[in-house]
Formats: C-alpha cells, structure tokens, sequence
C-alpha cells in the first residue's frame, strides 16, 4: 500500500507526508518536552481507537504518537485533535508534525477531571474538578453552559472562577460546534481555524446568510467559499454569489496589475469566472449591492456616464481608488 498523498524528502533527512491539513485525535500522555518562550513542544500522544498511521508505505495502527510542534498549554490527559503532516525524523523515527492543537471535550468522566483540571481552566484543579463531575455527571460541560447556577453550592469553588469556568466552557463548546459546521462545509481543519481566527468563534449564522464571507479570509479565496455555497444549497445565479465572483474577479485583475476595471470588462470576468450562470441584470443588481456596501468605488463623473451601471463606468477596489485619489 502506497502513501495516501503526497511524500517529500528534506535536507536534513527528514521525510514528510500527507499535506499541511491531516490531522488525528487522541490524549496527551506525556508532555516530553515544553519551551514556555518558544513554545516549542514534543508530545506522546494516545490516538483514539481506529486510528491508523501511514509508515514505509504501509498503514498500521500505532498504540502511542510522538508530536511536535508549538503549542501554548500542553497538559497531561488532555484530548486534542492535532493538525499537521506526518514525518520520519533520521534519529528520532515518525512523529507527527502539528501546526495546530485544539482542545476537544472529553468523552468520560475520567477525561472531564482531566480536562477541567488542566490550564485551560484556570483556578479549578483536579480536587474540585472531581467534585464537579461527581455532583454533574457525564454531562457536565452541557450543564455548566446551560445551567451555570448548578455550579453553587460545590466545596472550594469560588464565584469568579465559577464564572471564569461557564465562560470558557461556553467558549469551547461553540468553538467545537463552528469548527463542526465548517467542516461539514468542506473545510479542512487548518482551513476552519483561519475562518474562526478571521470571522469569530460566532460565525456559523453568519456563513448560513452568505458563504461566500470565507472569501475574505486571508489564503482561503473564492474557491473555497463556492464549495460552501454549494453544500449550503445555495443556487448558481443567487445575488450573493453572483456578487462575490464580481468581487473575485476584480482582485484577480488588480493581481495582474490593473487598478481598475470598466464596468463592461468586470461583467465579462465575473461571468466567466461562475460559467456564465446569470444575465447582466442580475449581475448590475450584485453590483449594486456592492457599491453600498462600500466594497466597489464606482467612478461615473470621470468618463460622464449617463446610465449609474453603464458599460463605460469605471470599478475600483476600495483601496485601489483611495491610492489613486491620492496621486491625483
């Protein structure tokens, strides 16, 4: 059996694969190695059970990982979900490389001592941790989001870190639920963090409005933002679309290096850019919406236009027609 994706061999010896986005969970067992200045961490990880390693060309089932990677709070007993490319070190073997650590919720009671003892939650501990689950149960985390006051009355807790406590475990929760969404929408989960980083943990209603939002965000594009689309059930000329292709389409020509588009041209590059799905009304009404929204500068009086959408009416970048209002 071949590698699933793609192998590389580096100077140092070193061998990757499997891309920047695989990723597995599994429990720290052993934090081997934590720099708290470069945050440089090497980590023995437990996988969770089916998971299988690619190694030599073949998949196996390993009983523990070595990872490494940066990671802020490391903790034994945390359940994470790691997210890199796999590697064979020349002296130190296969080891997962991460380049992103997500905290999940635990899935036993043994777990959730763990995880709300770690440093995620600050002033909890293991003593009180355990007092919370044994009074909450298995469904604790649900119960302190949904029900905080649940949390009076247990030995040594405090009313700020009470408070401090529901906060994060609302927060984590959410985060756990939008990266859920995101993923459903064809994401990767490097992809889905960068989505988070850029439109909040609170994005999914948001993205269920328009999609095509993920378009903004830094290294992601248009692309990615259309398979959204589609898995939302969004149609081929619906305004939201046709608007961020013309979006698309003009930083594309600002790439190539023009500062500005006729609006005719604009037309032609969007409409070939999503397969020619819709007229020219739809597309002027999209535009529309664009200008007053502030995400296209229409320039009218420069090339007297007398119809507000005319083919000869100059498009800019909102930033492209501040430069250029600069220089002149």
């Amino acid at each position: 059996m071949t590698p699933p994706t793609e192998y590389r061999q580096e100077r140092d010896g070193t061998a990757r694969w499997g891309g920047a986005g695989t990723s597995f969970q599994g429990t720290i067992e052993l934090v081997t190695y934590h720099d708290e200045r470069s945050l440089y961490t090497v980590l023995r990880i437990a996988p969770e059970t089916g998971f299988q390693a690619p190694v030599e060309g073949a998949l196996f089932e390993p009983t523990r990982v070595t990872a490494v990677g940066r990671a802020a709070d490391p903790a034994v007993g945390l359940r994470v979900r790691l997210i890199g490319a796999w590697g064979t070190h020349p002296k130190h073997g296969t080891q997962f490389e991460f380049e992103g650590l997500e905290v999940l919720p635990p899935i036993d009671v043994e777990g959730l001592v763990r995880y709300l003892s770690s440093k995620v939650f600050e002033g909890v501990g293991e003593t009180i941790a355990r007092r919370i689950t044994d009074k909450l149960g298995p469904g604790t985390l649900a119960t302190i989001r949904d029900h905080p006051e649940s949390l009076k009355g247990i030995r040594g807790l405090r009313a700020d870190v009470a408070r401090g406590l529901t906060d994060k475990v609302r927060a984590q929760l959410l985060a756990h639920q939008t990266g859920a969404f995101l993923r459903g929408l064809g994401l990767g989960p490097l992809q889905a963090q960068a989505v988070i980083a850029a439109l909040g943990v609170e994005c999914e209603a948001a993205l269920r409005a328009n999609p095509y939002r993920i378009a903004s965000v830094p290294t992601l594009g248009f692309a990615l933002a259309d398979e959204a689309g589609r898995h939302l059930g969004f149609a081929e000329d619906d305004p939201r679309r046709l608007a961020a292709g013309a979006l698309q389409a003009m930083k594309l020509a600002s790439n190539d290096g023009h500062s500005l588009l006729p609006l005719a041209d604009l037309v032609t590059r969007a409409t070939e850019l999503l397969s020619g799905v819709a007229p020219r009304e739809k597309f002027i009404e999209s535009l529309a919406g664009l200008e007053e929204e502030r995400e296209l500068v229409f320039e009218r009086e420069l090339v007297g236009a007398e119809e507000p959408f005319g083919d000869d009416v100059l498009v800019y970048l909102p930033w492209l027609h501040a430069s250029e209002a600069g220089l002149a």
